[in-house]
């Protein structure tokens, strides 16, 4: 199989993923387009959690929109899509959970994104082949330690993730929305 007819099968899979993952928490899907390959998604003009609070930090007016409740249900939408991914059968891992990937739509509600990333756990041959050919390199501030552990023995980062993971990731992400911090602030992380 060319590297064309890979990358096209690859973005078919992406899109039938979205399409299958409805969710009110899960970014909706309106369509694909195949050349030029796109897909096309409801409109979040929110922006990220992690944008979000970056610029409540700066501005007193953005901060001011980002009350406790917003934040609350924010954290519970996304709570809610974590738990429709996980208790799928087989159940959906998420392996790149965090707040840049997450969007806040009109009405303040969670929603998820970059599900590509997500594959099957009973599959996890496929879901390291998909990573490995995209070159993902996720952000080990929101990884779970023994998914580092993994990372720093090999070298090379493995989507053999877990909900336990997820859940790790998730609780990362709570952190954030209740101190408006960086996870592990200026810290650099090293891996290798």
């Amino acid at each position: 199989m060319s590297l064309d007819n890979q990358l096209l099968h690859r973005f078919e899979q992406e899109a039938a993923l979205l399409a299958d993952l409805r969710h009110d928490n899960i970014l909706a899907i309106r369509g694909i387009c195949i050349q030029p390959r796109a897909i096309v998604t409801e409109y979040c003009p929110r922006g990220s959690p992690f944008d979000a609070l970056r610029r409540g930090c700066q501005d007193p007016e953005a901060a001011a929109e980002l009350t406790w409740r917003r934040r609350l249900a924010f954290a519970l939408g996304a709570a809610k899509d974590m738990l429709h991914l996980h208790t799928r059968e087989p159940p959906v891992t998420y392996h790149d959970l965090r707040s840049a990937n997450l969007l806040i739509d009109d009405s303040w509600s969670a929603k998820v994104t970059d599900i590509g990333l997500s594959h099957l756990l009973d599959d996890p041959a496929s879901a390291t082949a998909a990573l490995t050919q995209s070159h993902v390199d996720p952000n080990p501030r929101w990884l779970a330690p023994e998914v580092i552990s993994r990372w720093e023995e090999t070298g090379v980062y493995l989507p053999q993730g877990s909900t336990a993971a997820d859940v790790y990731a998730f609780g990362i992400v709570l952190w954030e929305l209740l101190t408006w911090q960086l996870p592990f602030g200026t810290a650099l992380v090293f891996i290798h």
